[in-house]
């Protein structure tokens, strides 16, 4: 056997001697290619396990244990309540007390023993014999389980044994009822595989039930289901006689499409279905309006109305507060940081992105899939601020998070953020992974146009690193740049056309495209696009001689960009850039706001020859993940010199809680101790 089947079959036995034995005798005589396929389908209903369980176990005991055990087997996890309610009985927790006593193949599930679980081959051994001697018991036993699993609160079992029992409306009612919850926590799979499960019929005499399967495709990015699902809910609301809830359905399907045709680019249409969503939808239908000042957001910000999509998105944040929603908060709070970093307030950024990840934390929801992309939203900032190391431990941790969270959106948001990140490390094959990665998504998808330029733009990008000026080119041709789309992918692509310019020595027509993009971000206030603008200005310029222009363009980029921490910018134009900055260095006073940043982004460049990214970074550090208010608390108590057991005593916790605290605090501060903590504490202004 190989060491992969062998873990497999000590999987599937639990470690149980007599099990593995059995196993063995089965594989007497078998060639060894048919040795895995064995260990897949090793079960309780193997003959050599079948006949052990039954004749020295289960027959030997009292009838009314071997009716328990038959019983239950429909449970996955048991404890005494609820195998009353399955049951009929009174004596459930006792039972269990015995069984595991008797050593029968009940395994605790927690140190309290208040859950327990068959053994997995004593469980197929029970459910063989329960389908074979009593299959018309087992709806009613699963309809007793579903109602004691709803009145405990745990929907997800509840839905199971509706389905399991064959009882689909009443699946599907509870479906409806917790759809909300399974979409904010990101569990896309199980939603659609529970509405897999039940009939099309059931699903299409249910509009909520239809809308929220429409959300759970778009979320998936099968956006091409999503229409038929809206239109049978409609169909089904014209079968009644107009209501309040009727109307609010109606709401419900135009914030669907509202959101539909945003992802399309259909601002238009987008803006004026939200307008029509919100005369139709109930006031109180918080969750469902939070999609019409997303909507506005996106649009505000794409047409570089940055205040006005910060506004909407607050409103979105207001919404999901009065629906006590942390998805649609936290969504709200990393569109609103999104708006001010590609605004250029990369500080304003990062402090809505840290509460956010702090109420994420606080609200038990920080491994929440649907949430990573906060996360992601950090690790753009870092990077900008050129803190690399940090920025990549936490766009790869994204990633790892976003598997359970299927959202082609996200996964191609995090995708590019890495390619940015590996471009920044001029690692060009990771880079051009990651780019590959994105590229599979958005030919498999609908998504946002924005992510898809972006991805056009971060190739082009990468063929200029790599001197591949034909391909660059052959974009340029393509896209035609600035001839469509918001202004925000507008002035993107154009900034990239120069860009291109400038490699291909054609320094004039740069200059011209420059020129007429600083018009466009001075009269939109775009000052993140302005200070790139303005440095690639100031290239153009020095290479064209005219070095007082040059200066002088460069002098504004930097006298913009130090407030926020702007690094990369400046880092990325590579040779002349600091060669741009040692003339600046010569001309200026060291009195000018600009020459004390200008000395460090020159040092770095030297730094960068022999140090880590991550090592040349601003001086105005930030934490990559924030303290909890416990953590903040915790730290004023170190500071007031309290030992870990005053500490203890003082917040009314044990010594190894309050141990705990304080580990996480000098970890998340890269402190080796106390009093370091506190040093990176005060340097962070969190005292």
């Amino acid at each position: 056997m190989s060491a992969s089947d062998v873990t497999n079959l000590l999987t599937r036995t639990e470690g149980w001697v007599a099990g593995l034995h059995l196993a063995a005798l089965s594989l007497l005589g078998r060639p060894a290619q048919s040795v895995s396929d064995f260990v897949r389908a090793f079960s309780g209903s193997h003959r050599y396990v079948l006949d052990y369980l039954v004749e020295e176990v289960l027959n030997r005991q009292p009838p009314g244990v071997q009716d328990f055990l038959l019983r239950t087997s429909i449970l996955d996890r048991l404890c005494g309540s609820l195998c009353d309610a399955v049951t009929g009985g009174r004596d459930g927790h006792v039972t269990l007390e015995r069984l595991e006593k008797a050593n029968l193949f009940l395994v605790p599930m927690d140190d309290e023993r208040r859950w327990y679980r068959y053994h997995r081959l004593f469980a197929d051994l029970l459910r063989a014999r329960m389908q074979q001697e009593r299959p018309d018991e087992q709806a009613k036993l699963h309809a007793a389980a579903a109602d004691w699993f709803e009145r405990a609160g745990l929907a997800s079992d509840a839905v199971s044994h509706a389905l399991a029992g064959g009882d689909h409306e009443r699946a599907a009612a509870l479906i409806e009822q917790h759809s909300t919850d399974l979409l904010t926590r990101g569990e896309l799979t199980t939603l659609l595989s529970w509405v897999r499960a039940l009939p099309t019929s059931v699903v299409d005499a249910r509009p909520a039930l239809c809308i929220s399967l429409a959300w759970a495709h778009t979320f998936a990015g099968q956006t091409a289901r999503v229409e038929p699902l809206l239109e049978k809910a409609a169909a089904q609301i014209q079968l009644h006689a107009p209501s309040a809830a009727a109307r609010d359905i109606l709401g419900n399907i135009d914030c669907m499409r509202a959101f539909i045709a945003t992802l399309r680019g259909d601002t238009a249409r987008a803006l004026d279905l939200a307008a029509r969503a919100d005369r139709l939808l109930a006031p109180d239908s918080f969750m469902q309006r939070s999609v019409i000042p997303y909507t506005q957001g996106i649009a505000y910000r794409g047409d570089g109305r940055f205040d006005e999509s910060a506004a909407a998105f607050a409103e979105m944040v207001r919404l999901g507060e009065a629906a006590g929603n942390i998805w649609t908060i936290s969504v709200g709070w990393y569109e609103m940081a999104t708006t001010r970093r590609l605004q250029g307030r990369l500080r304003e950024a990062m402090g809505i992105l840290q509460m956010t990840q702090r109420l994420a934390t606080e609200q038990g929801a920080r491994h929440f899939g649907s949430l990573a992309k906060v996360d992601v939203g950090v690790s753009e900032v870092l990077r900008e601020q050129n803190h690399l190391d940090a920025a990549a431990r936490l766009v790869t941790n994204s990633l790892g998070v976003m598997e359970s969270w299927v959202s082609p959106f996200d996964l191609m948001l995090a995708y590019l953020s890495l390619a940015q990140l590996r471009f920044a490390q001029r690692d060009w094959v990771a880079a051009s992974a990651a780019l590959e990665k994105a590229d599979e998504i958005r030919h498999t998808h609908i998504v946002f146009p924005r992510l898809s330029s972006l991805t056009d733009i971060w190739h082009t990008r990468l063929a200029l690193a790599q001197g591949h000026l034909q391909e660059a080119e052959a974009w340029v041709q393509t896209t035609q740049p600035g001839t469509r789309g918001p202004v925000i992918i507008q002035t993107a692509e154009l900034i990239t056309l120069a860009r291109v310019r400038l490699a291909q020595g054609n320094l004039t027509a740069a200059l011209q495209v420059l020129e007429m993009q600083e018009s466009v971000t001075r009269e939109i206030d775009w000052t993140g696009a302005l200070i790139e603008i303005l440095a690639l200005q100031s290239v153009a310029l020095h290479t064209l001689s005219q070095t007082s222009r040059a200066l002088a363009a460069l002098h504004e980029s930097l006298r913009l960009a130090e407030p926020e921490g702007f690094m990369r910018v400046f880092l990325q134009e590579g040779e002349t850039m600091r060669h741009l900055l040692q003339l600046g260095l010569r001309e200026w006073t060291a009195s000018e706001a600009p020459f004390a940043y200008a000395q460090h982004l020159f040092r770095c460049f030297d730094a960068s020859s022999t140090q880590s990214p991550e090592s040349t970074a601003h001086p105005g550090s930030v934490l990559v993940e924030p303290l909890s208010s416990r953590e903040i608390e915790v730290l004023r108590l170190i500071a007031a010199g309290l030992t870990n057991q005053e500490i203890a005593d003082h917040l009314y916790i044990s010594v190894r809680t309050a141990k705990k605290h304080v580990q996480n605090i000098n970890s998340k501060l890269d402190a080796h101790s106390r009093t370091h903590a506190l040093a990176r504490a005060r340097e962070l202004n969190l005292l």
